[in-house]
């Protein structure tokens, strides 16, 4: 029983539930959309989101800045944007 939890924790596998982070600031502040979904305003920052591909939009004022970006397991991604 020993060796089998040894190898299910020293072998890589994990019970965690993937994780990922992004935080955004911006100059000057904009409204933060992820996914086509208002979240809140720059600086902004969510610890609780799934890995995968998300669209990242940017509005201050006229200007829009969009990018769709990458969330990787266990990282957090940093966007500092000046429009």
């Amino acid at each position: 029983m020993v060796v089998l939890l040894a190898s299910v924790f020293l072998g890589g596998c994990s019970l965690m539930p993937k994780k990922s982070a992004i935080e955004i600031s911006s100059y000057p502040i904009a409204k933060v959309y992820l996914n086509g979904k208002e979240v809140g305003t720059t600086p902004y920052k969510d610890t609780n989101l799934e890995p995968g591909e998300i669209e990242v939009k940017l509005m201050s004022g006229d200007k829009l800045w969009t990018r769709k970006i990458k969330l990787q397991n266990n990282v957090s991604t940093v966007i500092d944007w000046g429009f």
